[in-house]
């Protein structure tokens, strides 16, 4: 039995994945971040910005062009197109205003404003919030883009919805489990709702706009209810 190299593409997320991870445990991390130099929110703020952009670079055309060389097909494009198919508006408006919903009803406890904002700003000028948004922006897009894209569609086209989404789906809550044991479980209903919505529509767009509307949405929720941080002019 020769080997498929199908079974390449969850490698192509988790290497790159694990790099962005423990790369700011690095002393040259630190040394990019200003360590030593800026005051510790700054550094903070600079420490993840830089992993952020690392995230982008090696979740999207890092591990893009490792499956050009190695990859299992060259004719799919791994959700890379506009949404297609006749439920995909149907999709973006119910998937959005579940999101929307979902974030409006949680309390200022469960936002957990001891971790979110990631950026622990005390005071916020519009250009952090601009900031904060563009880099979550960037991100997830790569993040989707290696989830429900390059590591989801060739195991689609070999083995189906089911198996696909599930190898996927359990990789995608382990890496929520530093985050904690809720975050770790609401992730599987949660990831096999976004690869139904990948299959369905023949791409990671609508998963990466629902992704960035939680995200920021939790952000700027768990911002407003920190006492220790506001919003201010300049």
């Amino acid at each position: 039995m020769s080997f498929n190299p199908i079974w390449l593409t969850p490698v192509y997320f988790i290497i790159p994945y694990l790099i962005y991870w423990f790369a700011p445990e690095s002393s040259f991390w630190g040394h990019l971040s200003g360590r030593g130099k800026k005051s510790a929110e700054i550094v903070s703020r600079n420490a993840l910005y830089l992993q952020k952009t690392l995230g982008f670079i090696l979740l999207g055309p890092a591990a893009l062009g490792a499956a050009a060389i190695w990859g299992p097909v060259s004719d799919i494009r791994f959700g890379l197109q506009w949404p297609s198919g006749p439920h995909a508006i149907f999709l973006l408006v119910i998937s959005t205003a579940i999101a929307v919903l979902i974030m409006a009803f949680r309390s200022g406890e469960s936002l957990k404003p001891e971790y979110y904002p990631q950026v622990r700003l005390t005071q916020w000028k519009l250009i952090d919030i601009f900031l904060n948004s563009l880099f979550w922006m960037l991100y997830l897009f790569s993040y989707e883009f290696a989830f429900r894209g390059l590591m989801f569609f060739p195991l689609l086209g070999t083995l189906g919805f089911w198996p696909a989404a599930i190898i996927g789906t359990v990789i995608y809550s382990s890496v929520h489990i530093p985050k904690g044991a809720q975050e770790a479980i609401s992730a599987l209903p949660f990831g096999l709702l976004l690869y139904y919505i990948a299959m369905d529509t023949s791409s990671m767009v609508i998963p990466f706009i629902v992704h960035l509307i939680l995200a920021l949405m939790n952000d700027y929720r768990a911002l407003k209810a920190n006492p220790k941080m506001k919003i201010v002019r300049g």
